[in-house]
């Protein structure tokens, strides 16, 4: 592709999720928003010497203090999410452990655009162990989560949108096919025909709308299409009529990031590609999206792989959007491949700092 170019796309659409065995525990809610930083992590039991319970992880979250009760113990465990399932098992669809592709460092857009600078560090109250446990309401270490550890997706928080003959979106259980705790949320695509499949969000934080991080655990099948795959995104509401930056891939399976407007009159994107997408394993997917001006970041398993650093449409390169009042998860298979594919998410965060992995 040739970034800058605008290009006029039709909006259709589709979505898929299945279930199947639980495999291991991690996060422990569904989805959860709150309004404001965390009170403190529970204290740690009264403890004797090398025993204690006071773990590595699990750290208080930002502006909460620690309980007093009980002696830090020198071998305390740390409150890790619970071991990552190994990717394989899959049968049907084909999940296989492939390796990660490697992502050069803050890549220009295709225009040359400018390499965005790199992202913050993570906060050092957020994702220390697990998400339980950090002292956010519910164990969010955000401002919006979702574990799908309820066993269903919710109707007062998610908008499921379908088209092109898609079933609707489901949560599996499966070994191999959950990042941590017992679901993740699957989407299936049928060959052969443009479709969409997204759970959106329907009342998300106000503070998210002009600047935010994201972070996800994400998976997608050995050969996803070759062409513009959208994935996820932010934007306005009204879909399929919105505005939006979003996080897709383009070929050779690498990264795009685009401002696109559907919205009536004067339709088009402008779209920037690099880096590399891992197939066939889970990962951390992390990303950045600001309004004002707007630009893109994108990082895998910690480490930037891509930024756009410029989006500019009708001559404007700022709040192109209009805020950030929508966030949707799942894919839009613009270009379908002539086989299906499948993509996966679990534990989704959203916040205005970056959120980080789960160790």
């Amino acid at each position: 592709m040739n970034a800058g170019t605008l290009k006029p796309r039709w909006a259709l659409g589709t979505w898929v999720v299945c279930g199947w065995a639980a495999l291991l525990t991690g996060c422990s809610t569904g989805a959860t928003t709150r309004g404001g930083d965390a009170t403190g992590g529970a204290p740690g039991a009264a403890g004797n010497g090398s025993g204690g319970a006071t773990g590595t992880g699990g750290m208080p979250g930002t502006g909460g203090t620690t309980g007093t009760g009980g002696t830090t113990g020198t071998g305390g465990v740390p409150g890790t999410g619970g071991a990552m399932a190994a990717i394989g098992g899959g049968g049907g669809d084909g999940i296989s452990g492939g390796a990660m592709g490697s992502g050069g460092l803050g890549q220009a857009g295709s225009t040359g655009g400018t390499a965005g600078g790199p992202m913050p560090a993570p906060d050092a109250g957020t994702d220390a162990g697990t998400e339980a446990g950090t002292g956010a309401t519910g164990g969010c270490v955000g401002l919006f989560c979702e574990d799908f550890e309820t066993g269903a997706i919710d109707p007062a928080i998610w908008d499921v949108k379908v088209n092109g003959g898609q079933a609707m979106p489901a949560l599996v259980m499966q070994a191999g096919l959950v990042a941590h705790g017992k679901y993740a949320a699957h989407f299936h695509a049928n060959p052969s025909v443009v479709s969409y499949d997204f759970i959106i969000t329907k009342n998300p934080p106000a503070a998210l709308r002009g600047h935010h991080f994201g972070r996800a655990y994400f998976m997608i099948t050995p050969m996803p299409p070759t062409n513009h795959t959208e994935y996820l995104y932010a934007g306005t509401t009204g879909f399929p009529q919105y505005k939006y930056l979003e996080v897709a891939s383009a070929a050779p399976l690498a990264w795009q990031l685009t401002y696109v407007k559907l919205a009536s009159p004067d339709t088009g994107e402008d779209y920037h590609a690099g880096g590399k997408v891992p197939v066939g394993k889970w990962f951390c997917l992390e990303w950045e999206f600001d309004d004002t001006p707007d630009q893109a970041a994108v990082f895998v398993d910690g480490v930037q792989s891509f930024a756009q650093s410029t989006f500019t449409f009708a001559g404007a390169t700022t709040g192109l959007v209009g805020g950030f009042a929508a966030f949707g998860f799942g894919y839009y298979a613009w270009h379908p491949a002539t086989y299906a594919f499948d993509v996966y998410y679990d534990d989704i965060v959203l916040d205005t700092k970056r959120v980080g992995c789960l160790n």
